[in-house]
């Protein structure tokens, strides 16, 4: 049995473990970021099953290279599409889709595609040959591109998320407000192990890293997914309530009527209306008067 079986094994089976609570999410609370998850999930779940394969032998070099590759196309541009999706959610009208930021994206993505697409080619065409990985130079710069493009549309998604007013509005605009930071931290962090793991993987200069790094690699993919379609604790959104300062962060708002006085909805995903919105928050919590800044003090929830 190969070293390297276990961390297989324990990866796979984390990722059938995650696809189920994905599901049961989806079923109890279905939503439309939480579909788009579970398909992708679905989808990517046999790639790390393959690999695990292949470590025994059963399946080949160049068939785990080619299931890698067209299932990270795949995530690319679910992933990318899945951040615009929110960054139209967190607008007051249409989103500036000719902002700098997301031509940025649109080109790295582009590009990262094109990359993609070539290296299935090439190893598709190339049955009889020695081509059993990627090519080198257009793995490396396709995973640049992508991290580029994908971060440039993160920041252009949470860019209205945050902007600074001379006093705090009310605690359901800093529970609000709260869960978006900790969707905003996570993606990041979530930025740097991915990076990590892809420089680990360049350093070491050698294809006898990539099981290790396709393990990591689809771990952590259905890591995001699990912080994406589960809530996240009520500690963790009770500690950044409290520690919003009192010159505090207000969502921004998009009218959802004609007039000028009609009702804004709070920035976030805007898939929970008011009676979901979770963690059992006390309704003295929430404005029930219109003030100057919003009709409704916490609308949604960033997602339940």
């Amino acid at each position: 049995m190969s070293s390297e079986l276990p961390g297989h094994i324990v990866s796979t089976t984390f990722c059938a473990i995650a696809s189920i609570l994905i599901a049961y999410q989806v079923f109890k609370h279905p939503n439309k970021l939480r579909i788009f998850i579970l398909v992708y999930s679905i989808l990517t779940l046999p790639a790390s099953v393959i690999a695990t394969l292949q470590i025994e032998g059963y399946v080949s070099y160049r068939t785990n290279s080619m299931v890698y590759l067209i299932s990270t196309l795949l995530m690319t541009v679910i992933h990318f599409f899945m951040l615009l999706d929110v960054g139209y959610r967190l607008r007051r009208g249409d989103g500036d889709w000719k902002h700098y930021l997301v031509v940025v994206g649109i080109v790295f993505l582009t590009i990262t595609c094109i990359l993609l697409f070539v290296q299935i080619i090439i190893m598709a065409v190339n049955h009889d040959g020695e081509q059993h990985f990627p090519l080198q130079g257009a793995f490396i710069a396709g995973v640049v591109a992508a991290l580029i493009g994908d971060s440039s549309v993160f920041t252009y998604t949470f860019m209205p998320l945050i902007y600074w007013k001379k006093n705090r509005v009310n605690d359901g605009y800093s529970r609000t407000t709260a869960l978006g930071i900790w969707f905003y931290l996570i993606q990041n962090i979530w930025y740097f192990l991915y990076g990590v793991i892809y420089i680990w993987f360049f350093v070491m200069n050698t294809w006898d890293a990539f099981p290790t790094l396709l393990a990591l690699d689809y771990a952590l993919r259905f890591i995001e997914n699990l912080l994406y379609t589960w809530p996240p604790p009520k500690w963790a959104i009770d500690y950044l309530s409290a520690k919003l300062p009192n010159t505090s962060v207000q969502l921004s708002t998009r009218k959802t009527g004609e007039s000028s006085t009609a009702n804004h909805a709070m920035s976030s995903e805007r898939y929970n209306k008011e009676d979901d919105v979770e963690y059992g928050n006390s309704p003295s919590k929430y404005p029930t008067v219109p003030d100057q800044h919003s009709t409704f003090g916490s609308e949604v929830t960033i997602i339940k």
